[in-house]
């Protein structure tokens, strides 16, 4: 009678002889200790159907199970195919009870076989990917090369245009009037420079200082009167001119002596302020001279 023991780690099924029962066995697979139990009675064991069984509840009896040594490159057609010819030359040697529990299964050596030959087939199959990539990568570039030279072949074999005739007389004619153009134009520059740098104001009078203020009447500014600051003759004023300004909106005015120098000459100064139409306005005695003082403030209020 034989022991069918499944490992409780492993879950491998292993035949034992009914001798071993009660003992300390050990599986041939993880290598886990346990107690082989008392052989169960074997009632109804010749009526099994055969078919019905899985994989790992099939097994070869021990005496037909050859030994194998652990490897990792297992092929388990090998070991079958060297212990049938074994077998056929000369009869199996005896095989001691230890050496018999542990040898594997079948079923084991299929799985442990299945499971090496994965990582294979994957590395193949990557291998076989990359390798059309780059086969894809260089059939892409000889056809852009390819469209490039048919394109160059193209290109070359249509007909030239004919190139124009160009008539010489009016080829120096365009060249005289571009000539004469540039010297024109450049005069022109010479004689605007020189006009400008000829009418520029210089002034070497006496210093200049800002000011400004508001005319109002009646608390309302007055817009676009005339104020004007003219000096009183003096040893710093003589031949100055008068500095005006016209008020703008809010009634506001800034004095300038020209047009390109802005402020009033320094010192003392009647104020005259023409109304719209220009005639002088009646200014009280307060308002009708003026003192502009070099370090200012120089902010005059007219409040007529």
């Amino acid at each position: 009678m034989t022991i069918r023991y499944t490992c409780e780690k492993c879950e491998s099924v292993l035949k034992i002889k009914d001798e071993k029962a009660g003992t300390e066995g050990k599986c041939p697979k993880c290598k886990t200790k346990f107690l082989i139990p008392a052989p169960e009675a074997d009632s109804g064991a010749d009526e099994t159907d055969m078919s019905e069984l899985s994989e790992d509840q099939v097994d070869m009896p021990l005496e037909l199970t050859p030994a194998v040594e652990d490897m990792e490159d297992f092929d388990p057609m090998d070991v079958l195919a060297d212990s049938s010819s074994a077998a056929k030359k000369k009869p199996a040697p005896a095989v001691s009870d230890s050496t018999a529990e542990n040898r594997p299964s079948v079923a084991e050596l299929m799985r442990d076989f299945e499971a090496t030959k994965k990582p294979k087939e994957k590395k193949a199959s990557a291998a076989k990917s990359k390798q059309s990539a780059s086969m894809e990568t260089i059939g892409t570039a000889a056809d852009a090369l390819s469209r490039r030279y048919q394109q160059k072949r193209n290109k070359a074999s249509e007909p030239e245009e004919p190139k124009k005739e160009v008539d010489p007389e009016r080829e120096l004619m365009y060249d005289f009037i571009k000539k004469a153009a540039l010297g024109v134009l450049a005069i022109f520059v010479l004689s605007y420079g020189l006009i400008w740098w000829m009418n520029q104001e210089t002034y070497e009078g006496p210093p200049l200082a800002e000011a400004t203020g508001i005319v109002t009447q009646n608390g309302q500014p007055l817009v676009g009167v005339q104020v004007s600051f003219k000096p009183i003759p003096g040893p710093d004023q003589q031949g100055m001119s008068t500095s005006s300004s016209m008020t703008d909106e809010e009634g506001r005015f800034r004095l300038k002596l020209t047009d390109q120098f802005s402020g009033v000459a320094i010192g003392t100064h009647n104020v005259i302020i023409f109304d719209k139409s220009g005639i002088p306005m009646a200014l009280p005695p307060e308002f009708a001279t003026k003192t502009v003082t070099e370090d200012g403030p120089n902010e005059f209020q007219f409040n007529l």
